[in-house]
């Protein structure tokens, strides 16, 4: 039940709501991949908002910010809810707020009021569905915090790989080290790409391509991200085969997001 001053709060919303033009359509954000689609519009405010919540930490942890740096604060009826998110010093304000207004559209919602205060330091977003306000997201940098991130080196074999993959390979937007032996002949796509040719892989690079299917090389590059985000640095190596080359093309945008740099082994050494 409404209180009285809930109640005359619900019919401002509304009547302020109602008079804005209908939620933009869009296609799922390349970011949100990873997230099944809803199962359905969602057929209330409730249940939207609910469903905010329930798949946020997901769609944040794209971005390499830890659940514990986001607080859900239920409201009491006749309020919305408050989801507050302390944003790492390493990642700015802009990216968690593009993140969060791309997921609340894909999700069938969409952004009612932004509002950019102390600058680019903090950001509030006022979310909703129809003509109702669900959610209200704090956004605010903390310099406490950084992001559990590192240098990554990457090494791949390019002993046999045929030209199409040599051509996808040249798709990637992140920095790599390439391997090939003196006779080998490299596309000048590759290594005017900012890459880095060497002529044999380096000893104790951590391989990637031991049990080749697209799942384990994708356990690997996980794998690879922690030890990165524990030491600091981090080299690995592997063929390039289809199965590691899909993992590559899906994994790496995904990693450089959540705070990894890539980096080649000259670029490792400085």
């Amino acid at each position: 039940m409404f209180t009285g001053t809930g109640l005359l709060a619900a019919v401002i919303v509304a009547v302020f709501v109602s008079q804005l033009p209908p939620p933009p359509t869009a296609d799922e954000p390349t970011e949100l991949r990873n997230l099944a689609p809803p199962s359905r519009i969602q057929a209330d405010a409730g249940s939207f908002g609910d469903s905010l919540v329930a798949r946020l930490d997901t769609v944040l942890f794209e971005l390499g910010i830890s659940p514990s740096w986001v607080e859900f604060r239920a409201a009491p009826a006749g309020e919305v809810d408050t989801i507050a998110v302390r944003v790492p010093r390493d990642l700015p304000v802009a990216s968690v707020n593009r993140q969060i207004t791309e997921f609340v559209r894909w999700h069938g919602g969409y952004i009612v009021r932004g509002v950019e205060r102390r600058g680019p330091a903090a950001v509030d977003l006022t979310v909703g569905i129809d003509s109702t306000v669900t959610t209200f997201f704090r956004l605010r940098l903390d310099r406490s915090l950084q992001r559990r991130s590192g240098h990554i080196a990457i090494v791949v074999d390019l002993a046999a790989a045929p030209a199409s993959r040599l051509r996808r390979l040249a798709q990637l937007a992140q920095p790599l080290t390439l391997a090939a032996d003196g006779d080998a002949e490299v596309p000048p796509n590759l290594t005017d790409a900012g890459h880095q040719l060497v002529d044999r892989i380096p000893d104790g690079a951590i391989r990637l391509d031991e049990q080749a299917t697209i799942a384990e090389v994708t356990r690997r590059l996980w794998s690879l991200a922690e030890k990165a985000g524990d030491a600091g640095q981090v080299v690995a190596a592997t063929r390039l085969l289809p199965s590691t080359l899909g993992a590559l093309e899906v994994m790496l945008p995904r990693l450089e997001r959540r705070g990894h740099r890539f980096v080649t082994l000259a670029e490792l050494e400085r």
